[in-house]
């Protein structure tokens, strides 16, 4: 029990380090974003719709002075802190102006087959293990956690969500390595300095990683979960523990890499089929976007944790069927959910171009004692109200407390749909309603655009 919270109070000091180191580097790196050079700007395939800075390289700094103080203590080889700086630099140049894809992809395959092959702990983890064929497949590993991770990085908080779970989960993996695992310090440090960036970004949005930080930390964090050294059925086994802790990145990789191929494209052409995506054109709040994916994430860094400590671990093909497993659900339920609300738009659509009407009403919602409508009861009685239209049909809640109801198809008369709606809104005592319109919407001939009837 002492132990625990020792090093309870200990990985509390170091996060705390990290968050305040990083608080000013953070604010002098906004400050001098244009005279560096490190904007992102507004992209076709991005989100952003104005210039925000590049604040990876303050990250990226608090790390490689981590990485050489831990140098002077433990053995942290130096093989790993210069190819992360040569990874860092490939990324600053990167964001500068975009580089060919395969030109990046040979300097990551060169700077992880150095560390896997000359990094001492990385080295006896898989080659005193699985041989030759660990340290070519962890090598593999390294550049696909890279390249895995610099895909998703296309919403605001997701790259971190995933380097903050990842970076997280070391401490308790770690803890099995020995007390000379200096990974725990430095994935403790940057859990702190991951924090602040995490606000920045998705509260503020006046920061992105970059390039320079997401190619950095994902192979810093690559190596780090490589020279744990972890009991294990076969090398695929012990890769697809560490790949659980990217699992939502994995995911993306292999369903964007699956669909270009498949559709007879390059798979380093980009476009807009990655998972993230997805979930944004479905119209879902970018912080719901965030959570599932956060959440994803959470799932398989618990489940790395579990079977690392559990003898099923020693299984030849358990931890890799569960790896994939996760992947091909996580997956398959986004890309359904994609398809999905691309085809309910395109049912209203065909109704219009067939010269039937769209229905619609619209209510505003108040309450009786005249106090604020809170969220949470505007979402029930949305959930209230698209129980009594059909699953084809949409119930939206929308700014002003109002509820924006639209029927497809009209197999009763408006009137009976208004009077099941009427029920729960004589049910709700709380709430007043105000129908504020109803009509449909038709689409009219080439030339004059469409009609909106209202009554």
């Amino acid at each position: 029990m002492a132990t625990q919270l020792r090093f309870f109070l200990d990985a509390s000091i170091y996060v705390c380090a990290g968050f305040g180191a990083v608080i000013p580097l953070l604010y002098l790196n906004v400050r001098f974003s244009r005279t560096l050079g490190l904007i992102d700007w507004p992209k076709a395939r991005g989100l952003a719709e104005d210039h925000v800075p590049i604040v990876g390289p303050s990250l990226v700094l608090v790390a490689l002075v981590t990485l050489s103080v831990l140098s002077a203590y433990f053995t942290v080889s130096p093989w790993v802190i210069s190819c992360a700086a040569i990874i860092g630099l490939m990324g600053y140049f990167d964001d500068r102006r975009a580089l060919p894809a395969l030109d990046k992809l040979f300097f990551q395959a060169i700077c992880s087959a150095a560390v896997v092959y000359l990094d001492p702990q990385i080295s006896s983890s898989l080659s005193a293990k699985f041989g030759l064929s660990g340290l070519f497949l962890g090598a593999v590993f390294m550049v696909a956690v890279m390249n895995a991770v610099n895909f998703i990085d296309g919403i605001d908080g997701l790259a971190g969500v995933v380097l903050l779970a990842a970076f997280g989960v070391i401490p308790f993996l770690g803890s099995m390595q020995g007390p000379d695992y200096p990974y725990v310090i430095l994935s403790c440090v940057m859990v702190g300095a991951l924090l602040p960036f995490l606000h920045l970004n998705v509260r503020r949005r006046k920061g992105f990683l970059g390039n320079v930080g997401s190619y950095f930390f994902s192979f810093v964090v690559a190596a780090a979960h490589l020279s744990m050294s972890f009991e294990s059925g076969g090398v695929f086994s012990r890769l697809a523990l560490s790949g659980l802790c990217f699992l939502v990145p994995f995911a993306d990789a292999i369903t964007v890499i699956t669909i270009r191929l498949s559709s007879g494209r390059s798979p380093f052409r980009p476009d807009k089929g990655h998972l993230h995506h997805r979930l944004v054109q479905t119209n879902i709040p970018l912080r719901y976007t965030l959570a599932v994916m956060g959440l994803v994430q959470l799932l398989g860094t618990l489940t790395c944790v579990f079977l690392a400590q559990a003898p099923v671990v020693q299984q030849p093909y358990l931890p890799t069927m569960i790896f994939f497993g996760y992947t091909l659900i996580t997956s398959t339920l986004i890309v359904l959910l994609e398809k999905a609300s691309r085809i309910r738009v395109q049912a209203y659509f065909q109704r219009l171009d067939s010269g039937d009407p769209i229905y619609y009403l619209k209510y505003r919602v108040d309450r009786v004692d005249k106090a604020p409508l809170q969220f949470s009861e505007l979402s029930r009685l949305e959930t209230q109200f698209a129980t009594e239209i059909r699953v084809t049909d949409i119930c939206v809640a929308q700014e002003g407390n109002c509820l924006f109801i639209v029927l497809r198809t009209m197999a009763e008369p408006l009137k009976g749909i208004s009077a099941r709606l009427e029920a729960v809104i004589h049910s709700e005592r709380l709430y007043e309603f105000h129908l504020l319109e109803r009509g449909d919407f038709t689409k009219r001939l080439a030339g004059e655009g469409s009609r909106i009837k209202t009554a």
